[in-house]
């Protein structure tokens, strides 16, 4: 999984679709820092809990009370749809855990191929999501994005 998460962090920050600082502060949390502090499921929880839904929630009650509703606070309203993740790969992140089966893959089976398929498909699927909401988004389209070209035809 280290592998997919530098994998994964790189091609974010490259295309513009997490900042760099952001990207890598988060990279150096969950690879470095964390595995070394051995978190239990508890632990991580409730620090995910006072961290980062605490700041969210805040935020959103102080949009609630202003008397216009800025754009980004719908994007934060949807994010909380996934914001639990980390809780969700928490057990399968850190060094205490193991998979044992007894499926095994092809001999011909070439892993980093497959890593760098997953990270492209996430990157074009946020590159879709993106622009179907500079479409219909004035949010969207004051942000200053990064564009590469599509490399993709």
């Amino acid at each position: 999984w280290l592998s997919y998460a530098y994998a994964i962090t790189h091609m974010g920050s490259l295309c513009g679709h997490v900042h760099r600082v952001v990207a890598y502060s988060g990279l150096l949390l969950s690879t470095k820092l964390f595995p070394r502090l051995q978190f239990s499921l508890d632990a991580f929880d409730l620090l995910h809990s006072l961290l980062i839904r605490t700041s969210i929630d805040a935020l959103l009650r102080l949009c609630d009370k202003l008397p216009w509703k800025p754009e980004f606070a719908q994007e934060l309203k949807m994010l909380g749809q996934v914001l639990d993740l980390p809780l969700v790969f928490f057990p399968f992140a850190n060094q205490s855990f193991y998979f044992r089966s007894e499926l095994s893959p092809p001999g011909d089976f070439n892993s980093e191929r497959y890593m760098f398929s997953c990270v492209v498909a996430a990157h074009r699927f946020i590159r879709m999501i993106e622009a179907k909401r500079r479409k219909h988004s004035k949010y969207y389209n004051s942000l200053n994005f990064r564009e590469y070209p599509n490399y993709a035809h």
